[in-house]
């Protein structure tokens, strides 16, 4: 087989500084690049280059930086809350409000494990995007998977179409 995504989180004590991705199959190229309090997506295909800022703020998330956003709010996600994020979207510019909360009707919802739902906040988003779910150890020490959107996405008829898989 053909190597389909790369992707790179850089992180500084725990803090975020850039996330990106190259989508060998598509030959897209994006990234996220905290500059201060702002960040700047950056996404090359198809022979053109687009470039937007937006603000930063603790609750952004880029890439897997969602696993430490769910770590960093663990009991309050374990007591029944929910936890509001701004999750990068590279390919769309921007970042879309998404929210954490633990589905403990989910299947992989077992002794030893809590499954966190990340769901898009906005209703017409969902529309779109199926909740993506996090199941991880009772401490949060391990995540044992990732259902949902992935980062690869197929080729029907030379556009990219989204992946929903379990990883």
């Amino acid at each position: 087989g053909q190597l389909a995504v790369e992707d790179e989180l850089i992180t500084t004590g725990g803090g975020f500084v850039r996330y990106g991705y190259h989508r060998h199959n598509i030959g897209e190229q994006a990234t996220v690049e905290r500059r201060g309090d702002r960040v700047v997506f950056t996404q090359t295909w198809r022979g053109q280059t687009r470039v937007a800022e937006h603000d930063f703020g603790a609750d952004f998330a880029a890439g897997p930086m969602v696993v430490h956003q769910a770590r960093q709010h663990w009991q309050r996600l374990r007591d029944g809350g929910s936890v509001k994020i701004r999750y990068a979207v590279p390919d769309q510019l921007r970042p879309f409000a998404f929210h954490l909360r633990v589905d403990d009707r989910h299947p992989e919802h077992v002794a030893g494990r809590v499954v966190v739902r990340m769901r898009a906040a906005s209703f017409l988003i969902r529309w779109f995007i199926d909740p993506l779910y996090l199941v991880m150890s009772e401490d949060a020490s391990v995540l044992h998977s990732i259902e949902g959107r992935t980062l690869p996405v197929g080729v029907v008829d030379g556009d990219p179409r989204p992946i929903d898989a379990d990883m």
